[in-house]
């Protein structure tokens, strides 16, 4: 390079001219997303050297941005934000790079129903769009759950990024234990009082609905009671066995003679007891004067009670009369006293 002034020319000198790179700006990913807060814009660049920098956009910038290997984020608000530039080197990048943050509504809060089905509960969610994920890691729409104490249950439902939830408390039931009592076994014709126990409330299959009942059934029957406390049920049953009475017979009433003996017979069970305490079917007795006996006749646990009367009638006192004498080819009268009935040696 030389300079000419007023006819004079200088000596001549030369110069090097650098090139002045141009930065670059991208910004990555193009729309995200943000759920009530902020969202990140991540930035790549070229020829920006390390350092802090201010990055413009249409109506505002972000300041002070550390720079770092060509690379930099950003927290932002949701909306657009357009012509995004740097200069670096006294050089500014072009424009028209725009990118947004979207601020979708969260996704309505679900809700959960409970049906207690006593033991197990069943949990549905409804009223939500999106994919649900509840506590317990299933996402299907309902849910069964049988905790042994009570506890809480949260589902999630998701859309668009966003996330809502719920909560719901799962109270564990004292369940009833029904109990019908132990089985009985009666006799024909008889009736036993029925207690169940276990709950609040009781149903008999009978329809009645007291805790206790009275029956007299004429044949071997189950009975059933549903107990019912907290909303579970749970049902017992107790059977009532009958039993025929045994079909007893026992020696007619009769008289004996004084001293002398009667053997007395009762049948139709299986065991006996008589009032003189034997336990055969059949006694001989002897009594001094008119006596009831009566004998205890048991079979499958029933019991019929039987009785016989002896009466005794006194001996009667034979008298033949006085002796007689009387001449050969006579005869006489003979007179006997003393009984009712009269039996002579001649027949």
């Amino acid at each position: 390079v030389t300079q000419t002034v007023g006819g004079f020319t200088s000596n001549a000198a030369t110069a090097t001219a650098a090139p002045i790179t141009i930065p670059t700006i991208a910004v990555s990913p193009t729309n995200p997303t943000v759920c009530q807060g902020q969202g990140a814009l991540d930035f790549t660049f070229t020829n920006v050297p390390d350092g802090t920098y201010n990055i413009l956009y249409d109506g505002s910038s972000f300041t002070g941005v550390a720079i770092a290997g060509n690379t930099a984020s950003v927290q932002a608000t949701a909306g657009a934000y357009n012509n995004l530039t740097i200069t670096a080197n006294g050089c500014t990048s072009a424009s028209g790079v725009n990118t947004s943050i979207s601020d979708p509504n969260p996704p309505a809060t679900p809700t959960i129903t409970v049906q207690n089905n006593c033991g197990e509960s069943v949990l549905t969610a409804s009223n939500y769009t999106g994919t649900l994920l509840w506590s317990t890691g299933e996402t299907t729409q309902s849910i069964s759950v049988n905790p042994n104490v009570d506890s809480e249950y949260t589902v999630t439902v998701s859309q668009n990024g966003c996330e809502s939830s719920d909560s719901v408390q799962v109270f564990v039931s004292a369940f009833p234990g029904a109990d019908a009592g132990e089985d009985v076994s009666l006799c024909t014709g008889e009736s036993t009082t029925l207690t169940a126990s276990g709950g609040g409330t009781y149903l008999w299959s009978t329809g009645e609905t007291t805790q206790s009942i009275t029956v007299s059934p004429s044949n071997t029957t189950a009975y059933f009671v549903t107990v019912s406390q907290n909303n579970c049920q749970s049902t017992d049953d107790v059977t009532v066995t009958v039993n025929d009475m045994p079909d007893t017979s026992i020696t007619q009433d009769l008289n004996i003679c004084e001293g002398s003996s009667v053997e007395l017979t009762a049948t139709g069970g299986t065991n006996y007891l008589w009032n003189t305490g034997q336990i055969t079917s059949s006694i001989t007795v002897s009594p001094n004067s008119a006596t009831t006996y009566s004998v205890i006749i048991s079979s499958g646990g029933c019991e019929v009670t039987e009785q016989v009367t002896v009466g005794v009638d006194l001996n009667p006192t034979a008298n033949a009369g006085n002796d007689v004498s009387i001449n050969s080819g006579e005869s006489a009268v003979l007179t006997a006293t003393g009984g009712g009935n009269y039996l002579w040696n001649t027949g």
